[in-house]
């Protein structure tokens, strides 16, 4: 097992302060075996950025992110997916503290990198699609986000299968659009079958659950059933405690 597996796993365990002292102690590591420009720094950078933005830590989660796209540039290129994947990472990080102007950017800059690289029906291109259609939601640009996440849905539903948490989480998304658009009857099964998906794969406290409980939440309070609302949210706070 790699010392950055073992952070992850650490982290997993919830032992958040083990974890951050290792990913400290591999950033120096590395740093004295690799000088302080080198694509598995710039690596390990994003992967201790998105600790960060599990942990909920979204400054630093921001700064250390940033500071690999930037190595990524000067390293791999600036049409690298290796940006791409970094790009999209800032992008959620930014949004998940609620700069949704400044988040559109980025995962707009990764869909186009991964597009030329990997084509339109890629895995890669769906995932910054998904991505790029949360900020589009969250803004309310419910209309241009719906195409966006029906195609995301799609190509993860033929690469994933129907029971993967990815394809859990594009049919979430999926089901919070057609809640701004209005369609009740089409939003929730898509909402509760996704959120039972990822309670039971992912648990209650993922980030990914949190979200679709949101949703679903969201979907009671638009069609007035604040009892169940509350009680979807409830569950959530409770979860991420």
């Amino acid at each position: 097992i790699t010392l950055e597996r073992l952070a992850h796993a650490l982290e997993q365990q919830h032992a958040f302060d083990e974890a951050e002292s290792l990913y400290h102690t591999i950033l120096k590591e590395k740093r004295r075996l690799l000088g302080n420009e080198h694509l598995d720094i710039a690596t390990t950078l994003g992967n201790f950025g998105l600790f960060y933005l599990r942990k909920g830590t979204l400054q630093l989660g921001e700064s250390l992110t940033g500071q690999a796209c930037e190595m990524l540039r000067s390293t791999v290129g600036a049409t690298h997916p290796e940006i791409a994947t970094c790009l999209t990472n800032l992008s959620i990080i930014l949004r998940t503290a609620g700069r949704l102007d400044e988040a559109e950017g980025p995962v707009r800059e990764a869909l186009e990198i991964d597009r030329s690289h990997f084509g339109e029906d890629s895995p890669s291109v769906a995932s910054d699609k998904l991505a790029l259609a949360v900020v589009l939601i969250r803004q309310k640009k419910f209309q241009e986000a719906h195409p966006l996440v029906e195609q995301s849905l799609r190509v993860h539903r033929k690469v994933y299968g129907k029971e993967h948490t990815r394809t859990a989480v594009a049919k979430s998304t999926l089901g919070s659009c057609l809640t701004g658009l209005g369609s009740y009857q089409a939003a929730e099964p898509l909402l509760i079958e996704a959120h039972s998906r990822l309670v039971e794969a992912r648990g209650p406290d993922s980030r990914v659950t949190r979200d679709a409980a949101r949703y679903l939440a969201e979907f009671y309070e638009a069609i007035g059933d604040r009892e169940k609302a509350a009680e979807v949210s409830l569950r959530e706070k409770i979860a991420s405690r």
